[in-house]
């Protein structure tokens, strides 16, 4: 007998919008919270927040670089169901001119200003 209450935690973390937004934008790759603080137009604390439950959740997980903290998608089948229901993922990560971290800056750089929000 499948494990109904389990499933139905999951599906309670990809029913919020902004949640599924997240891990939208971490389909593309790791991603600071002021990367996803600009792309979801959210302040820093809701975003964080949401991080927290997706990280409390065994979701996603953290990966400092310097003085940024980087969150990235490690469940596969999370993975799965996004492919599943939003499509695959596009070439690049689309970029954000807003956003300062240096992942960012570095993206700015190379002439992909034109797929800025």
């Amino acid at each position: 007998m499948p494990d109904y209450t389990t499933k139905s935690k999951l599906f309670h973390l990809l029913a919020l919008e902004n949640r599924l937004h997240i891990l939208d934008e971490l389909r593309y790759g790791d991603a600071c919270v002021c990367h996803l603080q600009h792309r979801l137009e959210k302040p820093q604390t809701y975003v964080s927040q949401q991080l927290r439950i997706l990280k409390d959740a065994g979701v996603v997980d953290t990966n400092r670089d310097g003085v940024n903290i980087f969150y990235r998608l490690i469940d596969p089948l999370i993975r799965q169901l996004l492919d599943l229901a939003l499509g695959p993922v596009d070439a690049q990560r689309p970029v954000d001119v807003r956003c300062p971290c240096p992942r960012c800056a570095g993206e700015k750089g190379d002439g992909n200003e034109s797929s800025s929000i």
